[in-house]
């Protein structure tokens, strides 16, 4: 699911390329109505924006110039607006005992953990990439 019809495109060329049968949708997550759309699930993968806003100055020419800011930013007044969501649709449309992975800031690790579990998530645990860098989220779904 993504909302970007041309992220959609390339995923297909690559699902295409690797012989991978997926079910694509073109649907904003935010959408009151996305998890209509989604069937039952064992495993949600997300790599949401993330990014609050005021670290646009801050950003490497590489990323910022090639990369859609859809895909990167989110408003610094709620930072986790895609985990919770993401959270609830997994809520909606997991199988009990699928699981939920995020890839996430590195500055809001104990945040996403925490907004999982109070929508009661399990076994939620977060991993750091090769840096040391908190970088995934893993829970779930009672």
């Amino acid at each position: 699911m993504d909302v970007s019809p041309g992220a959609l495109e390339v995923a297909a060329r690559n699902a295409q390329l690797q012989h991978t049968p997926v079910n694509f949708i073109r649907q904003d997550v935010l959408a009151p109505d996305a998890a209509a759309l989604l069937p039952c699930l064992n495993v949600i993968v997300s790599n949401p924006p993330y990014i609050p806003e005021h670290e646009i100055a801050n950003m490497q020419a590489n990323v910022s110039a090639f990369e859609p800011s859809m895909a990167l930013f989110v408003p610094d007044n709620d930072p986790l607006r895609f985990y919770r969501r993401i959270g609830q649709l997994a809520n909606e449309r997991l199988e009990p005992g699928g699981k939920l992975y995020f890839e996430i800031h590195e500055d809001y690790s104990d945040a996403v953990i925490t907004e999982l579990r109070q929508q009661h998530f399990t076994d939620v645990t977060g991993k750091k990439d090769m840096f040391g860098k908190d970088r995934m989220v893993r829970a779930t779904k009672a």
